[in-house]
């Protein structure tokens, strides 16, 4: 839809008839009704002040709600509440007088069926006030909120109540008993109540109720048919949003949300665009859009907590947002039944009206200080409800939209041109949430959805879209290794002239840092198919070089995979390839250490069944063989006396006389008395010779005792039983 349609759509929703106004007030003339309280009694109308002190002694600090808290603060909230279960009217006529106010708001509303349960007593005494706030849905079907005020002298404390820019004021104080005054507003709806300047402020308050009941709406006949023309010229030009966010005016909870709670000019919306969206060939669904944004910021003060007040922007400064984002979720299909669409990623100009929410105050939001070298941060989200609409003929770029989780099943339920093009749509749209290893989406691996992928394009014979694939996300993204299977699908079915080159960049691309997934695709590849296989062998090998180069403090490689490479390669059926693989891994030795890495590899490969291509590895076996021999020759014997190597680089006091006793066959321990940079000192001096080093605390300063040990020896024949193990397994 263009946007000029987009604008055309908020325009036309604009001036429908609705059936209801965010607030009502009144008053009713009506025999006082008979209130008694726990702890107090029976109330005498007008409240008298002394009576008004009565009900602060029973009563408790009324609490307020933040997110899913409940908090007391009295520099948000200072009222008192006494509970309903404290509370009766015991009076024949206030029902009927009470459904009466009921019906008349609710009428206003433009939500008949309502019915009132009452909620607390509160008394605002001198001083008393609430912060701008917005009333939480206390029980399941509340909309509204009903304010009675009871008959009590006091000044300030006017109810004052915003929606979308509009602001009523009410002032429920007055002393005449024979009649009762009262508001009642949309539960979503900001209000405040103004300090108390004199005087007791002392009202009813109800929760308003709806079981289901439909929201009455004039006739939308002629509305319905010209939001359906403006609907099917979506498509038009071609080049159009995915889908229409109609941005709906009221706030709704997550759990609250639903075609049947909606409230007057919405519900007006939903019973245009429901029907509309029907005759024009769209789905229409209600929604939550959020916003949720991250980043840097500074404190002005310090805090008790880490939750900043609702709307406090004065609290803390935004320095820069680092992340950003947007998505649709919650959603609910016009017979209120739950869709299994995931959260979807939605643009600006899919918001009609267009900057609806440029100027929304955030649901939630959250200030971090600064701790040792990390600076403080914030944390802020921002919820709307919204009508979300797309043509049914654009239902793939929606499915793509909603994710790999959503869409992949999807694949195996769809026509052959259908599944090929969602599957190239997925390719395109694929989430940069999902592009690293670590990533999860409902608990399977961001890996393992690219795995998927890749088989289901193979199966689909979707060529091109696997190797965009390749080039947007393997090679720019992420690759972990459990992909393999999927990519060995596109390899058997298109195999190394389609393949080959983006496989060999795959390796370029990530074998540094993941060489044993590389080789483990190369040896899956290599099995599969032995055509290309050489072309793949030289990539493998090259990136080896090229991943050192890039990498200088990559890890070494370990020694199994070292062998399987060389095995993988060795299916090449030559052996100049497996010798320059050779080649490569001996002019690494940062990555292919000898004793760590190519000791073992060695012995793998030798005990590998021979092939003819194998061969080329005889350089390794013979160089790893050499070093052996030649480390076994060397002269071992047992200390004969207590003499042990006694070069040490420090030529310190401390020093000098450690050396020394090293040098003492006749001596096995010593003891120095030194401070303790001095014993630390000698303990690193001579770390490495054969000495162990044990304080004693007596007296001042303590003594450190050195304690000859055979440590060189023992390692020499450790390694050498070892060595000649490897020997023999390279013999063989």
């Amino acid at each position: 839809m263009p946007a000029d349609l987009i604008e055309a759509l908020a325009a036309r929703l604009s001036e429908l008839d609705r059936p209801g106004y965010f607030c009502a007030e009144g008053a009713k003339i009506c025999p006082m009704p008979a209130i008694v309280v726990e702890g107090v009694g029976p109330l005498a109308l007008p409240i008298l002040a002394s009576q008004a002190e009565q009900l602060v002694s029973v009563a408790e600090v009324a609490p307020y709600g933040r997110g899913g808290d409940t908090l007391v603060d009295t520099s948000v909230r200072r009222t008192w509440q006494i509970g309903a279960e404290s509370v009766r009217v015991r009076d024949t006529t206030w029902p009927t007088t009470l459904k009466a106010i009921v019906a008349e708001v609710a009428a206003a509303l433009g939500a008949p069926g309502a019915r009132a349960a009452l909620y607390k007593l509160l008394v605002y005494d001198e001083g008393g006030f609430f912060v701008s706030h917005r009333d939480t849905e206390k029980v399941d079907g509340m909309f509204a909120t009903l304010v009675v005020g009871l008959p009590s002298l006091h000044e300030g404390g006017e109810l004052r109540i915003r929606h979308r820019g509009e602001e009523r004021s009410v002032h429920l104080g007055h002393d005449d008993i024979t009649r009762v005054t009262y508001a009642a507003f949309y539960a979503d709806c900001s209000h405040e109540v103004l300090p108390v300047t004199s005087g007791h402020r002392v009202c009813l308050v109800y929760n308003l109720v709806r079981d289901g009941a439909p929201v009455a709406a004039p006739d939308h006949r002629q509305d319905i048919s010209d939001v359906a023309a403006l609907l099917r010229r979506w498509g038009d030009s071609g080049d159009e949003p995915t889908k229409v966010l109609a941005v709906l005016e009221h706030h709704y909870t997550p759990a609250g949300l639903s075609f049947g709670n909606l409230k007057n000019g919405d519900a007006a919306a939903a019973q245009v665009l429901v029907p509309a969206a029907r005759e024009a060939g769209c789905d229409v669904h209600l929604a939550m859009v959020s916003i949720r944004e991250e980043g840097a910021a500074e404190g002005g003060y310090s805090y008790r907590s880490r939750h900043a007040r609702r709307g406090a922007a004065e609290e803390f400064e935004i320095i820069e947002v680092i992340e950003r984002r947007l998505a649709v979720e919650g959603w609910r299909a016009p017979d209120d039944v739950a869709a299994t669409f995931g959260p979807i990623p939605w643009e600006q100009d899919e918001l009609c009206p267009s900057g609806a929410l440029d100027d929304v105050e955030p649901d939630e939001q959250y200030f971090t200080e600064a701790t040792g070298n990390e600076g403080g941060s914030f944390e802020r989200t921002y919820r709307r409800a919204a009508l979300v609409l797309w043509p049914k003929t654009g239902w793939l770029r929606v499915a793509a939209q909603a994710g790999p989780v959503y869409a992949l099943p999807l694949l195996d339920t769809l026509p052959l041109d259908q599944a090929r093009t969602l599957a190239e749509l997925l390719v395109d749209a694929w989430p940069p949430h999902l592009a690293g290893t670590r990533s999860s989406l409902r608990g399977r691996g961001a890996d393992a959805l690219r795995g998927a992928l890749l088989i289901a394009l193979a199966r689909l014979d979707a060529l091109a879209p696997a190797q965009r694939f390749f080039d947007l996300v393997l090679l720019e993204r992420g690759y972990s290794g459990v992909e393999n299977e999927g990519i060995a699908a596109c390899w058997e079915r298109w195999g190394a002239s389609s393949l080959a080159s983006r496989v060999g960049a795959l390796f370029a691309a990530h074998m540094a840092k993941r060489t044993a997934a590389c080789v483990a695709l190369l040896s899956s590849l290599l099995a599969t198919s032995s055509a290309g296989g050489a072309l793949l062998a030289e990539a493998a090998i090259a990136s080896l070089s090229r991943s050192s180069e890039r990498d200088r403090w990559a890890q070494p490689v370990p020694a199994d995979v070292v062998a399987a490479l060389l095995q993988s390669v060795a299916r090449c059926e030559d052996a100049s390839v497996v010798a320059k693989a050779v080649e490569h891994i001996l002019s690494e030795p940062a990555r292919f250490p000898m004793d760590e890495v190519l000791v073992p590899a060695a012995a793998l490969v030798a005990e590998l069944p021979p092939t003819p291509a194998l061969q080329g590895a005889r350089e390794l076996i013979e160089r790893v063989r050499a070093h052996l021999t030649a480390r076994v020759a060397l002269p071992l014997e047992a200390p004969r006396d207590w003499s042990r190597p006694a070069e040490l680089r420090c030529s310190c006091e401390l020093c000098v006389q450690v050396a020394a006793f090293l040098a003492d066959g006749s001596r096995a321990r010593l003891e120095l008395r030194a401070v303790q940079a001095g014993r630390t000192h000698v303990e690193q001096s001579a770390s490495h010779a054969d000495l162990d080093f044990v304080t004693v605390r007596r007296g001042s300063p303590h003594t450190l005792v050195a304690t000859k040990n055979r440590r060189s020896y023992e390692r020499r024949a450790a390694q050498r039983t070892k060595d000649l193990g490897y020997l023999a397994r390279l013999a063989g």
